[in-house]
């Protein structure tokens, strides 16, 4: 069966305009952090992510399995899901019912700004049944609305669907286009919080741009939600989360996430864009992704965050986005900050719960304070993913100072991600100024071959392109008559280099002052 999607269906979106009012979509924050859609045009990916806590439970089991009749959702599919049943289910009450109103193919066609047809029906019918046949086997906690913890563990399609002419679970013909929500994706979407997205801005997005702002959104709302001044994540947790290939030779993986950067910067969502090399667990190259929010996201954040909530929908914290922050835990400043009001090291012990008196002994028996930073960032890590939590965080944390254990070669800190962007900028600066020597240095070398071409007397120089055009259309009689004389002329140019006292690079920058 071939598949729904038209090459280039997605290809070309509208530039969205990163100061644009928002039209807010919220979506809930549980299930959409997973994925269930393959976004790319070719090919098969296999979703399967397994977690295990430090006790050995499983702290998450997610597996997708596709009907092999109707194949892989992909991006058409996708774009349903999030663009058209995700709004359904933001605009239906709460509690959810169970059976949901999505529209005619007429109307599906026109959210989704496609040119109704035949083909272009038939592709929506397929795609339906390609979500709704999306098998999942899961196993995870999660904070509900309410602040409770939840536990899903269970195997399920997340709904079924129903199309114009059918007959739908209460008896009813259906009138359009209807799912029927399965009871354990209803209780996960019925008490899982919610966070707000530019709903404008995900329509205008290709597939694989929109799902990068669905994931990096949570860390970059936490990010200004706690003023800090980079969003960051791991190269290999984002391509698991998006079901994309992960590659680990640095070209391959820059081309990829160069395409999905692009958007958001043109965008102004992100303002910049840094890569810090680091190893997985197999010491597998793998790369931090550090993320600057851009005036749209800030902008966004500010409309999110002053908007009120609708009552049993909350914004999601982000939290437990950032692996940098622990809860009531403050955000480390930025190394070499010079802000007289950066915190010390002592109010981070503090604020971690550490007594004054012991906090003063651990920095007493400390050499370099530096370094209990390091340590801290760690231990947020630690606590935020201890399963089961921690009992005495404070404690921990005055154990890992006290042994000085270091966090691991591929924990990036902020004083070390600080310091490679120190030097990603030094680089940058350096090569741009090298860039800038040689096109100073080439444009002297043309002025000088400019100079000797105008000395020369016209005969001699007509006899030279003459020559040059007869060797050339020897050699390459095919060519246009006009590519030989530009041949011949681009000769005698370089003939003439080759006669003349050019000084190299680096002595015309020596007599230059460059």
């Amino acid at each position: 069966m071939t598949e729904p999607d038209s090459p280039g269906l997605f290809d070309e979106p509208a530039q969205p305009g990163a100061m644009a009012p928002l039209h807010v979509i919220r979506t809930e924050t549980v299930l959409s952090k997973l994925p269930i859609h393959n976004l790319a045009k070719k090919g098969k990916v296999d979703i399967r992510l397994f977690r295990k806590g430090q006790g050995g439970d499983v702290q998450l089991k997610w597996e997708v399995s596709h009907n092999e009749r109707y194949g892989q959702p992909r991006q058409l599919a996708y774009k349903l899901d999030t663009l058209i049943v995700n709004r359904r289910l933001d605009e239906a009450s709460r509690p959810l019912p169970t059976i949901i109103r999505i529209g005619s193919l007429k109307e599906i066609c026109r959210d989704l700004g496609l040119a109704e047809s035949g083909k272009t029906n038939k592709d929506l019918r397929i795609a339906l049944l390609q979500n709704a046949s999306a098998f999942i086997n899961a196993q995870f906690t999660y904070r509900a609305a309410d602040g409770s913890e939840r536990r899903l563990e269970a195997a399920f399609t997340r709904y079924g669907v129903v199309f114009t002419g059918e007959r739908l679970p209460d008896g009813r013909l259906a009138d359009c286009v209807y799912i029927v929500l399965n009871q354990p994706y209803w209780e996960v979407v019925n008490h899982a919080p919610v966070r707000p997205l530019d709903y404008d801005y995900l329509k205008a997005l290709t597939p694989g741009a929109q799902r990068f702002y669905e994931i990096v959104s949570f860390r970059i709302f936490a990010a200004l939600k706690y003023n800090r001044p980079t969003a960051r994540i791991l190269y290999s947790d984002y391509c698991a989360y998006s079901a994309q290939q992960r590659y680990y030779d640095q070209e391959h993986f820059r081309v990829q996430m160069y395409k999905l950067h692009k958007p958001h910067l043109d965008s102004g969502y992100l303002r910049s864009v840094s890569v810090v090399a680091a190893q997985d667990g197999e010491g597998k190259s793998d790369w931090w992704l550090v993320y600057t929010p851009g005036p749209k996201a800030r902008a966004e954040f500010d409309a999110f965050a002053g908007r009120q909530r609708p009552t049993g929908a909350p914004f999601d914290d982000a939290r437990d986005e950032d692996d940098s922050a622990a809860p009531g835990v403050a955000a480390l400043p930025a190394f070499g900050s010079t802000a007289p009001s950066a915190p010390t090291v002592l109010d981070e012990l503090t604020r971690r719960g550490i007594a004054p008196r012991a906090a003063q002994r651990l920095l007493g028996s400390h050499p370099t304070p530096d370094d209990i930073f390091d340590q801290l960032e760690w231990g947020d890590h630690l606590v935020r993913s201890a399963s089961p939590p921690l009992r005495n965080p404070p404690g921990f944390y005055v154990a890992l100072i006290r042994d000085r254990v270091p966090p691991p070669p591929g924990f990036a800190t902020s004083r070390r991600l600080h310091a490679e962007q120190q030097s990603l900028n030094f680089a940058e600066e350096e090569s741009l100024r090298r860039q800038q020597q040689t096109e100073a240095y080439e444009q002297f070398v043309q002025t000088e071959i400019d100079c000797a071409v105008a000395a020369l007397p016209a005969e001699e120089h007509a006899a030279r392109l003459a020559a040059k055009r007869r060797h050339y259309s020897r050699q390459f009689p095919n060519l246009f008559a006009e590519t030989l004389d530009h041949l011949a002329l681009q000769g005698v140019r370089t003939d003439l280099r080759e006669s003349l006292p050019i000084p190299s690079l680096e002595a015309f920058l020596d007599t230059s002052g460059r």
